[in-house]
């Protein structure tokens, strides 16, 4: 069918597909030029447009921030809304394919909860962090 733009640097717009694809083009030759893409969740339901609003008095999970101190090792806090009550789960990542629990059942106690990931080498340049609800309150 016909293209649909959904996402400009604001983020997704609202639409309402019937199928989804992905497209991926290479140009020129050689390996160099192929192109890199990872998707590591990709959902779409029915009423979570948009995104903010994800009804009744849920709150959506999204990370507030990450605070990284110390040299070698370093600690990582990593900080999302949350709803009082629920629990979360989180867990990190060093190349986006291979994910490892950090934390599992977080009971929040607030509208803001937090999980410390201590330890991180210093031969660690990068780290992903994700936060999932588990549980209903």
């Amino acid at each position: 069918g016909e293209m649909i733009e959904i996402a400009k640097v604001e983020g997704l717009m609202e639409f309402t597909p019937n199928s989804v694809d992905f497209v991926m083009f290479k140009f020129g030759e050689g390996n160099g030029n192929t192109p890199k893409m990872l998707i590591d969740r990709f959902e779409i339901r029915s009423g979570v447009f948009p995104l903010s609003d994800v009804g009744g008095d849920a709150v959506a999970v999204q990370i507030t921030g990450i605070e990284v101190t110390g040299e070698a090792p370093r600690t990582a806090t990593v900080t999302w809304l949350s709803e009082e009550g629920a629990t979360y789960d989180v867990q990190w990542s060093d190349n986006l394919l291979d994910w490892n629990e950090l934390e599992k059942g977080v009971m929040a106690a607030g509208a803001e909860s937090s999980a410390t990931d201590a330890d991180i080498a210093g031969a660690v340049r990068q780290r992903y962090y994700r936060v999932a609800r588990s549980s209903a309150p």
